[in-house]
């Protein structure tokens, strides 16, 4: 298995990881949110998975999935007219995130300080989409939602890694760790 990550090859762990992530990604952004009213979006938990993600797979591959679990969360719950926008949005998120963490070694204060970036491309990224569709209007409406969805992804998505960053058994599904690993055999 080593081998295969050394020459990046996706092996069965990891396609099954990221299914998993693909996954909880789109359950926590569809299923466990609530709706803001006056039609600007929903709250939800899937950005802390997004960067559970970024952390453990990393790469583009982090991009990818964050990107695919939140358009088919879009989707499933009947935002489809921000399912493009979702689609680079939480891709830039995840990748951006996986970079920040990997250039500071994933250390815990690092880690936050990456999700906080990502949350500022997402609250960015929303209002931006947000003036394209509606204006200054909705832009300015859309602000608030989007700062308080960032905030409990950040919150989220720091208790997640800290947990899983303690949990022996989850380090063979975190590809930093692995390769770590495979370097110092």
């Amino acid at each position: 298995m080593n081998n295969q990550i050394k020459n990046n090859k996706f092996t069965v762990r990891t396609l099954t990881t990221m299914a998993i992530f693909t996954a909880l990604i789109t359950i926590l952004t569809a299923f466990v949110s609530v709706a803001i009213p006056g039609g600007y979006g929903y709250i939800h938990l899937g950005d802390s998975m997004i960067y559970t993600c970024a952390w453990a797979l990393g790469g583009p591959v982090a991009g990818i999935v964050s990107a695919l679990g939140s358009m088919l969360a879009d989707i499933l719950i009947g935002y489809p007219q921000y399912a493009l926008a979702t689609l680079v949005i939480k891709f830039l998120m995840g990748y951006v995130a996986y970079l920040i963490m990997k250039a500071f070694s994933y250390k815990t204060f690092t880690n936050i300080i990456a999700m906080c970036v990502a949350a500022i491309i997402m609250v960015v990224g929303y209002c931006s989409y947000e003036y394209f569709l509606s204006g200054m209007g909705g832009a300015t409406a859309a602000l608030v939602p989007n700062l308080i969805q960032a905030a409990g992804g950040v919150i989220f998505g720091s208790v997640v890694i800290i947990v899983f960053d303690n949990i022996k058994a989850f380090s063979p599904f975190v590809t930093w760790k692995v390769n770590k690993k495979y370097e110092q055999d």
